[in-house]
């Protein structure tokens, strides 16, 4: 009897499943449903990419989306950068299939923009972390996209991926709020729930998938500034 060494065959087995899944399940373009790839040549051309990042808060130019020395003491992070805009289109419809739609293999498109966005932009970190969401919401979805995402930033860069904030809050839709509404909302809402001594001093990174105003990496920011941190810098797949 031939004996088969089941840790060697997983790759194997992986790529049978995925070729599989190919044949039954051929890929389609998210936007316009072409055959071949989630993302088709000519809605991949659509993708607005961000080449100059800005103040988060007065939008005025500023490598790697950096506060400016005006907006920096409002805020405990160091900046906000995003890879590109969020607009109608296929970046959009990306996010939204991969978000709401369990369409995992966009992680892979979606991830590659956070990649070379930190290497074009050359952001320094030391410890990946993401944006959480409640265990209800986490149970009704089956995953945290902002999670996955994380996992590939760490992935690719060889650095540790600490999930250290908790959501222990159910918060209202921040769509269609006021500032001062989406900060009251969101206060409270997260905490620190691991890893606090693995943080310290380091250069965090946190990762989330779109970015509207703010104000949840902002929160985010100034619970993870509890525990320590050196600084921290938030990357967005997209921001609106």
């Amino acid at each position: 009897m031939v004996k088969v060494d089941i840790n060697k065959s997983e790759p194997i087995l992986s790529k049978l499943k995925i070729n599989l899944l190919d044949l039954f399940f051929p890929a389609r373009c998210v936007s316009c449903g072409q055959l071949g790839n989630l993302f088709c040549n000519d809605c991949k051309a659509d993708i607005l990419t961000i080449s100059s990042q800005t103040c988060p808060t007065c939008n005025k130019i500023s490598p790697k989306g950096k506060f400016c020395s005006r907006c920096r003491p409002k805020t405990a992070l160091s900046g906000i950068a995003s890879a590109c805009y969020f607009r109608e289109g296929t970046i959009k419809e990306a996010i939204h299939s991969f978000k709401y739609e369990n369409v995992h293999s966009l992680s892979i498109n979606l991830s590659r923009l956070l990649i070379d966005l930190l290497g074009r932009e050359k952001i320094s970190f030391d410890v990946v972390c993401f944006v959480p969401i409640t265990k209800k919401r986490e149970g009704w979805r089956g995953y945290n996209q902002a999670e996955i995402l994380a996992q590939a930033v760490a992935d690719h860069f060889k650095k540790p991926l600490i999930p250290v904030l908790k959501k222990v809050k159910e918060t209202k839709t921040q769509v269609g709020l006021p500032k001062k509404k989406r900060e009251q909302n969101l206060r409270g809402a997260f905490r620190i729930k691991t890893g606090k001594l693995q943080i310290e001093g380091k250069r965090i990174l946190l990762v989330d998938d779109v970015v509207t105003t703010g104000t949840t990496l902002n929160e985010c920011g100034r619970v993870l500034k509890s525990a320590d941190v050196r600084e921290i810098w938030a990357v967005t797949v997209a921001k609106e």
